[in-house]
């Protein structure tokens, strides 16, 4: 009955100890305050910086060349894995236009918190499709809208292909749909390097790659020469969305 005692007192000590541990490696009282990400897109070729109007190459040996690039980035969020726990950033929709720089730069005011992934997705959700007339990223005039029960244009490439049979060889993929099997909305999780461990009051900077080239074998192999005009929803649109989802991967997280 003695040694049962001392047992008992011991595994109450050695598990005051454990927990009191815990607490000082982990300061609560950084919880909650803002912190402000900013993620930075650059855009590739594999391993080459991408510009408008240059030449590249895809994985099958055709050469093409852009003169266009835009697609809608939206509904941010960040997740704690082990809990489950996720913070969504309100009315993140932010159209990408590969001409215009400063839309290459989105920042962020999130809480903080050990966050250890970002969750994204590639389009606009099917309730801003349905919702009307709207402003900002999501304003028709941008050029992303095709009508009123079809949509918005998730991502749209435009240029130029010796192998294209289209007029003046043209490269046209414009894919949307946001309802079917063939819809071209994606979602993503890019898992940070570790828990988000930026100071209250801090910056955290992201760098995401964007390999342009993923569009054509991402996942599926999609030949400018086996047809280079999409502007419906149909099978090879959803094949192409499925192929941009692939296009992003974390290059660096700093904390400032």
């Amino acid at each position: 009955m003695k040694w049962l005692k001392k047992s008992t007192w011991l595994f109450l000590c050695l598990s005051s100890i454990f927990v009191s541990c815990e607490n000082d490696e982990i300061d609560d009282s950084e919880l909650g305050g803002l912190i402000t990400v900013r993620v930075e897109l650059q855009h590739k070729v594999g391993v080459q910086n991408f510009s408008l109007l240059n030449n590249y190459t895809n994985n099958f040996g055709e050469s093409y060349t852009l003169n266009k690039l835009s697609y809608y980035i939206s509904n941010i969020s960040f997740v704690q894995k082990s809990t489950g726990f996720k913070e969504k950033v309100p009315e993140s929709y932010h159209l990408v236009n590969i001409a215009d720089s400063n839309s290459q730069h989105i920042a962020i005011a999130l809480n903080k918190n050990y966050y250890d992934a970002m969750v994204l997705t590639i389009g606009v959700d099917s309730l801003r499709n349905v919702s009307g007339a709207q402003t900002g990223a999501l304003d028709p005039l941008n050029g992303m809208f095709w009508t009123w029960n079809t949509g918005y244009i998730m991502a749209k490439m435009e240029g130029t292909s010796p192998v294209s049979t289209e007029p003046g060889n043209a490269l046209t993929y414009h894919i949307g749909g946001f309802a079917g099997v063939n819809k071209g909305i994606r979602t993503i999780t890019l898992n940070l390097p570790g828990p988000l461990n930026t100071p209250k009051g801090g910056i955290c900077d992201m760098v995401l790659d964007v390999d342009i080239n993923k569009w054509f074998s991402g996942i599926h192999p999609i030949r400018i020469s086996d047809g280079a005009f999409v502007m419906s929803v149909n099978d090879r649109s959803g094949k192409i969305a499925d192929n941009y989802a692939s296009m992003f991967s974390l290059k660096s997280v700093i904390n400032r």
